[in-house]
């Protein structure tokens, strides 16, 4: 009987027609250098390159006997997955995309509004890509270097005053 291993994995997201498209290589750890390195090898359909990427960590196993003569596989076991590092990107605040009124924004304003997702991450390694930068989630620049974190004070704090305004 084999014996249960960790791996790490880090899956790349770019922009998509409905959803984000996703790319997965395995890695020797949680390390954003490391990820930053195998993301120039990513390019997904309609030339799409990857505006972020999270890690996973699962838990492995080989194959075991059915006792039939056959091979049972074990299914990898999701351990613990990262938030979203937003590459590239840069965080914007819901007053600023008020405060410009732009029609082609007012889908985005009323989205961010009735989820109370307040901060949003743009990038545009590619196609422009809008998404929620949440507590958990990073921003990095090309080689790997972390700008911001999503639980940096001035973010937290503005989420909570724009949560209790609100209500």
């Amino acid at each position: 009987m084999s014996t249960p291993k960790k791996i790490h994995k880090v899956v790349f997201l770019s922009p998509g027609t409905f959803f984000s498209e996703t790319s997965s290589k395995e890695i020797s750890s949680w390390n954003t250098y490391e990820a930053m390195r195998h993301c120039s090898d990513i390019s997904e359909r309609h030339g799409a390159k990857p505006y972020g990427f999270y890690f996973e960590t699962y838990l492995t196993a080989d194959p075991i006997s059915d006792g039939q003569g056959g091979k049972l596989e074990i299914s990898p076991k999701l351990l613990e997955k990262s938030g979203t590092y937003f590459i590239n990107g840069y965080p914007e605040f819901y007053d600023d995309v008020v405060k410009r009124n732009l029609d082609n924004e007012r889908i985005l304003r009323d989205n961010m509004r009735i989820n109370g997702m307040w901060i949003t991450c743009i990038t545009q390694n590619s196609y422009k890509h809008t998404g929620h930068f949440s507590n958990e989630d990073f921003i990095v620049n090309s080689v790997g270097d972390i700008i911001h974190r999503g639980n940096d004070s001035k973010f937290s704090t503005y989420r909570i005053q724009k949560s209790a305004q609100a209500r």
